[in-house]
């Protein structure tokens, strides 16, 4: 027999939660205001079936995250894609979760591993797909952080854990049978997120560029009444997927705003570099990047909304077919829309990737897009997606003045470390603060490394501090027969390891820094309140 107790913390991120388990049955769930709890589950985000049902646990599709009580067994939910995880780590006879890996870690008084390397390694490797992603990652205390991706855990009495992944979308067989049903799904969504029954309640609010999958997905959002979008102004200049000349940067997207009668708001690329408030470290904290900080400038306008963006449309809407199995499993291309976790719980608001709600479909729809009814929508070449063009050009929107070009407004701040220029990528006081971070005593001291080798490698640039220490750890392994870091495989989505590099000590200075929004926290193992806001006993 569980008993849920939950415990509201006004200070805490909006939509942070963080659930303690015990032997006895007890779980302890506290969470930020806008977390919605009832007398059998909890839940933060929407899925696709009445919310006055509290049935998260039997929904198919579940945007955000949460748990319920059913049957002697507690069952969380994780986000149905794989953009977004759940985590948990065993302290002693109890089990924690959260949808925070900085919340975790506070709520447990544990930490990083400064001298494990790896942390966005292993994160990047949701990329890999749900089967191959890596599930554990290590903490300063010698416990393993479990990771959970597009699935349902089950505890039971004992808090023993079983996994089940949530079922795939099916295929279809016609355009039309298609944008039928994401259109109904995504109707559904909107009506749990805006239940008289909830205490928030969200309104829709898409993104619009100059491409293909963001006007697609606001013309769905529109027939559940979306009037409002927002729109990054300038491309990422670097951007070069074809081997072409760089052409307009331009990404605005008011022309298409007209056409379709949407209320417009215009950001910068670069407008997170103006700030003082460390920016950046809720998106890298996720391990996944930190692509999406580009976003950051759109905060006022985020809390209380839908999200709806293009994430993926040019995988899924392309004329390339995945594998069943990638499609099934949410086999990515890049990271862009994974590090939104941290920034959406604070916020306050529930993503809408359209694509990804039928990422499972991929096949079939690359089949729909290559049959004769979608001609008309083709015009070749690398940049071709029929069935967004179809949506779009069918909504009114001319074809001369969008997807011309493939462009893009992330920033990777997974380029590898030779490349990278971090002065340029980071606002003057969040690179400042991970170089003082770098060089700090504490961090220093714990990588045990002689005390000129520290002060010359906190000096250094990333990329000359990437060239001495690889030369360093050559040098001890030829002479001495010493390894200090293991090898390391460098590709476009892994980050090498460093000893005391600003890059290589990235993600450990941002969880660092987001964990600080979590030390209002009294969930403790000795400390915890005897005031709750509300409880329910389940058989």
């Amino acid at each position: 027999m569980f008993r849920l107790t939950f415990r509201a913390l006004s200070a805490l991120p909006r939509l942070a939660w963080c659930a303690e388990l015990t032997p006895d049955g007890d779980i302890f769930v506290e969470h930020g205001p806008w977390v919605e709890t009832g007398d059998d589950f909890f839940a933060e985000g929407a899925w696709d079936a009445p919310f006055e049902d509290g049935a998260i646990d039997r929904a198919a599709v579940v945007l955000g995250s949460g748990g319920r009580v059913r049957n002697n067994e507690v069952i969380f939910c994780t986000t149905t894609h794989t953009m977004e995880r759940l985590q948990s780590v065993r302290v002693g006879d109890r089990l924690f979760l959260s949808n925070s890996f900085a919340y975790l870690l506070r709520a447990t008084g544990d930490g990083l591993d400064v001298n494990y390397r790896y942390y966005e390694r292993d994160f990047m490797t949701f990329l890999r797909g749900r089967r191959r992603a890596k599930r554990s990652v290590p903490t300063r205390l010698g416990r393993q952080v479990s990771v959970y991706y597009g699935e349902r855990i089950i505890v039971g009495g004992d808090l023993a854990i079983r996994t089940e992944p949530f079922p795939p979308s099916p295929p279809f067989e016609s355009y039309e049978a298609y944008i039928a049903a994401v259109t109904e799904l995504v109707s559904r969504l909107h009506l749990n997120a805006n239940s008289p029954a909830r205490a928030a309640r969200y309104q829709p609010l898409s993104t619009l560029s100059t491409g293909y999958d963001s006007p697609a997905c606001t013309v769905i959002a529109k027939h559940i009444g979306c009037r409002d979008a927002i729109t990054v102004t300038d491309a990422r200049p670097d951007y070069n997927p074809y081997g072409r000349a760089p052409g307009d940067a331009s990404d605005d997207g008011t022309q298409i705003a007209r056409h379709l009668q949407i209320e417009l708001t215009a950001y910068r690329r670069s407008a997170y570099l103006d700030r003082d408030d460390y920016p950046e470290a809720e998106f890298i904290a996720t391990g996944n990047g930190g692509d999406d900080v580009v976003l950051a400038a759109a905060e006022s306008e985020l809390a209380g909304r839908m999200l709806f963006t293009g994430f993926l449309g040019d995988t899924l809407w392309g004329l390339h077919p995945l594998d069943a199995d990638s499609s099934r499993n949410y086999v990515y291309q890049y990271p862009a829309g994974g590090t939104l976790g941290e920034f959406r719980i604070r916020t306050g608001f529930i993503h809408v990737p359209i694509p990804l709600l039928t990422y499972a479909s991929q096949p079939s729809l690359v089949r729909i897009a290559r049959s004769g009814a979608m001609a008309p929508w083709r015009i070749g070449g690398d940049y071709d997606r029929p069935i967004p063009r179809r949506l779009v050009e069918s909504s009114g929107v001319p074809r001369a003045i969008y997807a011309t070009e493939k462009k893009a407004i992330t920033q990777p701040f997974w380029l590898p470390v030779e490349t990278a220029d971090l002065r340029k990528m980071l606002s003057a006081n969040s690179y400042d603060s991970l170089r003082a971070y770098a060089g700090s005593a504490a961090v220093m001291s714990a990588l045990r490394l002689p005390g000129k080798l520290r002060t010359s490698l906190a000096r250094l640039t990333p990329p000359r501090a990437a060239r001495y220490a690889n030369w360093y750890t050559s040098l001890l392994h030829k002479k001495l027969g010493i390894r200090l870091l293991p090898e390391l495989r460098t590709d476009q989505f892994t980050q090498r390891a460093l000893f005391a590099s600003p890059a290589g000590l990235k993600f450990h200075w941002a969880v660092e820094k987001t964990g600080v929004r979590y030390d209002t926290t009294r969930h403790r193992l000795s400390n915890r309140s005897s005031t709750s806001q509300s409880q329910a006993v389940i058989a």
